[in-house]
């Protein structure tokens, strides 16, 4: 058998992903969960989001900070009211698979640039965005289709 690649090394050198483009997206909880902050040893919950038609997600967490509860009541009452999710509900589970938007932004961290999220779009002012999709289905290679299904040896994965 002979591999079939054509291998591409600015694949490599440029990581593999293009960049997410700053702007307003759909975004979906793919996981919600209770951890502590490294840095103030409170209370927070770590969300990772998944971006509407984008291979990658980006991650955000609200410290739960009762020396600034304005600060984290505010940031709680974002994401309750961007995903519809019941004000006051802290079963995270309840939260995955959730879609609300949000605005990203590219932000330098640890000499490389980022997606993160800016700020939560409210429920009301999400109607323009366009649905949610998934990851665009990229084209198939031809090689990859031609197997015979009654031969398992000739399957390509």
């Amino acid at each position: 058998m002979s591999i079939k690649w054509n291998y591409d090394e600015q694949d490599y050198l440029n990581g593999g992903f293009k960049p997410i483009e700053p702007g307003q997206y759909r975004v979906r909880i793919e996981k919600a969960e209770e951890t502590t902050s490294k840095t103030s040893g409170k209370q927070m919950i770590k969300l990772q989001l998944k971006i509407s038609g984008q291979a990658g997600s980006v991650w955000h967490y609200v410290v739960l900070d009762p020396d600034n509860k304005e600060r984290t009541n505010k940031n709680l009452g974002d994401i309750f009211d961007s995903f519809a999710i019941m004000k006051g509900d802290f079963n995270l589970s309840h939260w995955e698979g959730k879609v609300g938007a949000a605005e990203i932004k590219q932000e330098l961290y640890n000499d490389k640039m980022q997606a993160k999220v800016s700020f939560f779009i409210k429920r009301d002012k999400q109607d323009s965005l366009p649905m949610w999709q998934e990851k665009p289905v990229g084209t198939i290679n031809a090689d990859m289709m031609s197997f015979d299904d009654n031969n398992p040896s000739d399957v390509p994965f």
